[in-house]
């Protein structure tokens, strides 16, 4: 009955009708008067809805005598902790890396009133998750323990539903389990392959670089035979080539070395010259055809046996073919630079130098000849070097990605200076959260620059938009490190 008359006078409004009703056992509708006929209904709603209610059990459970009692460790200060509370209640994987960086040298845990919201954090960023929940401590363990949404999180490697996992998690997942059950891992993935996708395969697969064994061998040749994706045999190849005694590694050398061979000659100053010499008569490996080499040149000017040699020596690591003709990997360079076809001999040597990711080959191909591809194989801080010496605008993006996955520390003014100059020519290579982690990795001397930026009508407007998100990572870790240097 009460409902019914709160419900005829919102449909008929409060200026045509008045609901008429009684509350049994109380007198509630004689105490709420008001002149406003719209107040006077809201309150009847109310007082309708708490006398429903009423008497009815508790929607929250309880757990029946469980205290904690454990460790007496000291937490962050109040500063600090506001930090990472902002960070763990807005889900800013950034902020909270960048914290975890810069903090995780002493003792320190997180307040344990702050303790449910890093464990919900812990759930939704599984890359940070360990380091998060490392910081909540014995408090953290014990609701772990409490709680089956983070029971998941206390297991050194947690079970995950692969139904439901993000890929970013599975692969994490996986990588951590081949160190530590890598038959285990490989099974899994024997397991869900079948249903993914060709680039989620081929994420799966690569995982097995991990203490890859003899024991992942039939695997992995099953999937370089069978498998229909380009991308997935490749990967299934180049995990294989890295087990010396796999069928198709042994293969390919042999094939190299019977292909290859370097000839001296003498000049007319009577010094020896070497030369290389690419054989015609030796056949391809029939693992090879298996993989998909092409057997002919589809350049006019490039012989079949030159193309051959090349695409197989894009599977085989620069190193180890320097080792079967026993030079250095400084002279198989140059003596490929003095051959014939030298360009695309380059680009398989680069191939191979991506796929094996062989540093000491990608500087050596670097010396005079460029791909964006080997700059990416390099350690960070010879990737900004190379940037700041370079011209070559096209590996920016590539380095301001691994810059904000790094340790995100300061960049010098130059280099932030030519990264500022290379995305206003191209904002888009990167989104608007990589722009305000980048802005973690700029000095603060580049305030000045980007209100310039600000300022100049002639900006790209997306990057200018982007330009607060800078500032505002800039800000945010000026705070947090002034905030750490007061408490030192």
């Amino acid at each position: 009955m009460i409902n019914e008359e709160l419900l005829k006078a919102a449909l008929l409004g409060t200026d045509r009708y008045v609901p008429n009703y009684e509350l049994p056992g109380t007198d509630l509708a004689e105490i709420i008067q008001d002149e406003n006929k719209e107040s006077l209904y809201l309150k009847q709603v109310a007082a309708a809805v708490l006398y429903a209610e009423s008497g009815q059990k508790s929607r929250t459970q309880a757990i029946d005598n469980q205290s904690f009692k454990g460790e007496e460790v000291s937490c962050f200060n109040e500063s600090i902790t506001r930090f990472f509370k902002t960070g763990f209640r807005d889900n800013d994987a950034v902020l909270i890396a960048f914290l975890l960086e810069n903090t995780g040298d002493g003792d320190e845990k997180l307040n344990p009133a702050i303790v449910p919201l890093a464990l919900n954090f812990a759930i939704k960023n599984s890359l940070l998750a360990a380091a998060v929940v490392q910081l909540c401590g014995e408090v953290g363990s014990w609701l772990c323990g409490l709680n089956p949404a983070w029971e998941k999180l206390s297991s050194a490697d947690p079970e995950i539903d692969f139904e439901t996992a993000s890929p970013a998690s599975r692969v994490a997942y996986l990588k951590q389990l081949r160190r530590t059950d890598p038959n285990g891992a490989r099974e899994l993935i024997i397991s869900q392959i079948k249903q993914e996708s060709a680039e989620k395969r081929e994420a799966l697969i690569a995982t097995m670089s991990e203490n890859i064994s003899d024991a992942d061998l039939d695997f992995l040749t099953n999937i370089l035979e069978k498998d229909k994706s380009k991308k997935v045999k490749e990967t299934a190849l180049s995990l294989l080539l890295q087990i010396s005694n796999s069928e198709i590694a042994t293969s390919f050398e042999n094939y190299l070395n019977e292909a290859i061979t370097i000839k001296s000659e003498r000049t007319k100053i009577l010094l020896k010259k070497q030369r290389l010499n690419f054989s015609k008569d030796v056949s391809l490996p029939e693992m090879a055809r298996k993989v998909g080499i092409e057997t002919i040149s589809s350049q006019k000017k490039i012989p079949d046996h030159i193309h051959q040699i090349a695409e197989v020596m894009g599977y085989v690591p620069v190193s180890r073919l320097a080792k079967i003709l026993e030079v250095t990997v400084e002279e198989l360079i140059l003596l490929f630079q003095n051959s014939p076809h030298t360009v695309y001999f380059k680009n398989y040597m680069t191939a191979s130098a991506v796929l094996f990711r062989e540093e000491e080959v990608a500087e050596a191909l670097m010396e005079n000849y460029f791909d964006a591809r080997l700059v990416e194989i390099l350690p960070l801080a010879k990737q900004l070097n190379y940037f700041g010496k370079s011209q070559h605008g096209q590996v920016g993006s590539a380095i301001i990605r691994n810059l904000i996955k790094g340790e995100m520390k300061t960049i010098p003014a130059a280099l932030a200076k030519k990264l500022l100059s290379f995305l206003e020519k191209q904002p888009y290579v990167v989104n608007s959260p990589e722009y305000y982690a980048l802005g973690f990795c700029l000095p603060a001397s580049m305030t000045s620059t980007l209100d310039a930026y600000v300022q100049n009508d002639k900006t790209h407007q997306f990057f200018s938009k982007n330009i607060y998100e800078l500032l505002r990572g800039m800000q945010t870790r000026d705070k947090i490190l002034s905030t750490l240097k007061h408490k030192k």
